[in-house]
């Protein structure tokens, strides 16, 4: 995929550390690409960038929605990682579609949640009929 933009950042505050060779970040967010097409994005309160690999990882309030699959995720710590261009987190997650949430104890999955694998995961169906949105 050379030449083409695979994901962009964005920031409402960012320091770079010259020696550690990283950037850190508040409010950070990222959307990821394919063929020109917007895939998902990440919101979190703080996340950093690792410059040489090109790593992220996001910290506190992550919210990971997919355009793609319409599924929105959340958790407290989400990384991206270049190499393998897939995320992980070894915290607890959510993951909300319609009316289903699936909670699970840590997760491996594609930027734009077609594949996902959740350790420990448990699904519950709302009633509701309405809009649910069981994030606090």
């Amino acid at each position: 995929m050379r030449g083409q933009l695979q994901w962009d950042l964005r920031a409402a505050r960012s320091e770079l550390q010259l020696q550690a060779r990283r950037a850190e970040f508040q409010g950070p967010q990222v959307r990821f690409f394919e063929a020109g097409k917007k895939l998902s994005e990440i919101e979190s309160q703080e996340g950093s960038m690792d410059w040489e690999t090109r790593d992220l990882l996001f910290r506190k309030r992550v919210r990971l929605r997919s355009y793609t699959k319409n599924l929105l995720l959340e958790t407290e710590e989400l990384r991206y990682l270049s190499r393998t261009d897939r995320l992980y987190s070894e915290k607890p997650v959510r993951i909300l579609h319609n009316r289903l949430l699936t909670r699970g104890e840590a997760l491996e999955a594609s930027v734009d949640l077609s594949e996902i694998l959740i350790r420990e995961n448990k699904s519950e169906m709302s009633s509701d009929s309405g809009p649910s949105e069981p994030w606090n």
